[in-house]
């Protein structure tokens, strides 16, 4: 545990707010002293500070450290954890004193109610994983609601295409299945929609990261972080409608909903009438068909594509560089092949209306295109389902994302502070032995939790 001289190490020297206030004193022009505001908030990206010192960079309205504007307790966080870095608009590293390693939290994690990833090559650490788990039950979470309701709805368009690609004999058969199919999963698609955009503009206000870590004689490990539940249970204020576009994740969800409206509404035209000898806009009706129903058919169909991609490059380092190791970039990843097979749908339907006579494989073309994209649709809500199911990540192999170390001026500060504490050193050789050398084990809390029940499920995995 590091005190309060190792913590005011490393507060750095070109602050802020420090660097506003010295601007402001030497009567520089507004526009000089917003570049300069700009440059200092650039300077920060990949470099340290403390956390202390974070949460007025997160709430100025700066373009970095945005993504933790909405956390509220980075001011109360475990004294252990004392600094933290930018490694990108999504995604921040917080380093403890305690033990050789980083925790990764990232927007998209956050978002959807999961620890932040633990990382480390420290060979007397050991950190407790969970087998992987495919599915859970968990109906209090609004991301369990986005994974399963886009799942459901992906079935329901796939019984769908397979309508259209294999009809029964009776051509009225044929019209009532694939319009009740469409219809009923277009509003199953809202729905998850939906809680997509609530799960968006409902951000979770406490930061957690999951784990304890405590003395043990676990094979050669003197370490050990353990795995602790989450204490707070959901967001405490429910905002129950709003289009925002803030962050990636706004953007997905506001576009995805619109996309949603727009889809149930074209399938809405297509629900067979008159004893299935038409639809609600007649099929002989060519204009009509194609301004409401291939033409909004399109324009939801780029919406299901554009959202997905959002946040596919939400999770990674640059657009050309795919994250391998999130599950949310395949979920994403996936997401976005569905939505191309639903705009290619839209536009085969579309050039068989405006020509009036089916040329090559255009209707089949439509069918099929629809087929596939509501398989990968399934998919991705499967991988979205596997995230959820798993709070705590699982390590990235070191193939696909590699651990990352301060950079030589910060280790060259890091060296600073432990000279000036005098102590850090031999806590490190105690092997997490508190600063007072009294040989107990120390413990460090980095989440609240049940102590006598975690203390039994430590004891558990150690002897196990």
């Amino acid at each position: 545990m590091l005190g309060d001289s190792e913590q005011s190490d490393y507060r750095r020297v070109d602050d802020l707010e420090h660097g506003r206030h010295h601007q402001d004193a030497q009567g520089n022009e507004n526009g000089n002293d917003r570049d300069n505001e700009h440059s200092s908030d650039h300077s920060k990206r990949g470099k340290r500070m403390n956390v202390k010192d974070a949460q007025r960079a997160a709430k100025s309205g700066g373009k970095d450290l945005r993504c933790l504007r909405d956390v509220d307790n980075l001011d109360k966080l475990p004294e252990q954890v004392t600094s933290l870095e930018q490694r990108s608009d999504h995604e921040v590293v917080f380093h403890p004193g305690d033990f050789d390693g980083e925790f990764v939290w990232d927007s998209r994690s956050h978002r959807k109610n999961r620890f932040p990833t633990v990382n480390t090559e420290s060979d007397n650490t050991y950190i407790q994983r969970q087998d992987l788990k495919l599915l859970n039950v968990e109906p209090s979470n609004v991301s369990w609601w986005v994974a399963h309701t886009f799942a459901w709805g992906s079935i329901l368009f796939i019984a769908q295409g397979y309508y259209n690609l294999f009809p029964p004999e009776s051509t009225s058969k044929q019209m009532i299945l694939t319009g009740v199919f469409g219809f009923i999963g277009s509003i199953v698609f809202l729905a998850g929609a939906y809680a997509q955009l609530l799960e968006a503009i409902n951000p979770q206000p406490e930061l957690e990261f999951g784990y304890r870590l405590s003395k043990t004689d676990y094979e050669d490990y003197n370490q050990m972080l353990h795995q602790v539940p989450r204490i707070q249970k959901g967001r405490k204020k429910w905002r129950l409608f709003a289009l925002k576009f803030e962050d990636s994740g706004q953007r997905a969800a506001s576009v995805q909903f619109i996309g949603s409206a727009m889809f149930l509404f074209t399938n809405t035209m297509q629900l067979p009438i008159f004893d299935a000898s038409d639809t609600v806009i007649p099929s002989t009706n060519f204009i009509l068909l194609d301004v409401f129903v291939y033409g909004f058919r399109i324009v939801s169909t780029v919406c299901f594509l554009y959202a997905p991609i959002v946040l596919m490059l939400e999770t990674q380092y640059a657009w050309y560089v795919p994250n391998l190791g999130s599950l949310g970039w395949y979920s994403s990843f996936f997401n976005s092949i569905g939505g191309l097979g639903f705009l290619l749908c839209a536009i085969f339907g579309i050039i068989v209306n405006s020509n009036g006579d089916t040329i090559c494989c255009q209707t089949y073309g439509s069918y099929l295109s629809s087929f596939w994209g509501s398989i990968s649709y399934l998919i991705g809500s499967i991988f979205m389902a596997v995230e959820i199911a798993n709070k705590h990540p699982l390590p990235n192999p070191r193939c696909l994302r590699s651990f990352t170390r301060p950079s030589e001026d910060n280790e060259k500060s890091d060296d600073a502070a432990t000279a000036s504490a005098g102590n850090s050193g031999a806590r490190q050789e105690s092997g997490g032995r508190g600063a007072s050398g009294s040989g107990k084990p120390s413990t460090t809390e980095y989440s609240d939790y049940d102590s006598d029940s975690a203390q039994t499920t430590s004891s558990s995995d150690a002897s196990s």
